[in-house]
């Protein structure tokens, strides 16, 4: 299974949930559906949350989705509703399922550490049921 999580600056949860699904043995690549800062680093907290898993973020660099992004991944996984609509708002033709997480994942960016690794527990709890599915 091929996954494409999607947020917003591509710096937090969608890296996080790209970490944490390649830690479980699926093929897994991430995008910011607004990215101010193209090849930006995760953020230090989204490292640290990761790190403290065993995995890195240390080579990540924020992207912004384009429509050859939209190719690859047999799931698409937004980590909000509001991500979702914004993502059929940009592109029209999608032909690809669209998933939202449930409950949707909140946006650590701006917070402490503990928010980023409730942020992961979350993602964590939810990953193999939506992507097995």
């Amino acid at each position: 299974m091929k996954i494409l999580f999607i947020c917003v600056g591509n710096t937090c949860r969608s890296p996080m949930a790209m970490c944490i699904a390649r830690s479980k043995g699926y093929e897994a690549r991430s995008a910011g559906i607004s990215v101010h800062n193209e090849g930006a680093y995760a953020s230090r907290y989204a490292k640290a949350v990761m790190y403290k898993r065993g995995l890195s973020l240390d080579n990540h660099q924020s992207h912004q989705i384009v429509e050859e992004d939209l190719i690859w991944p047999d799931r698409i996984l937004c980590m909000t509703n509001l991500i979702r609509e914004k993502l059929l708002c940009s592109f029209s033709v999608i032909k690809k399922e669209i998933v939202t997480f449930t409950p949707s994942i909140p946006d650590p960016y701006g917070c402490g550490e503990e928010e980023y690794e409730y942020v992961a527990r979350l993602i964590e709890k939810q990953v193999d049921d939506i992507c097995i599915k």
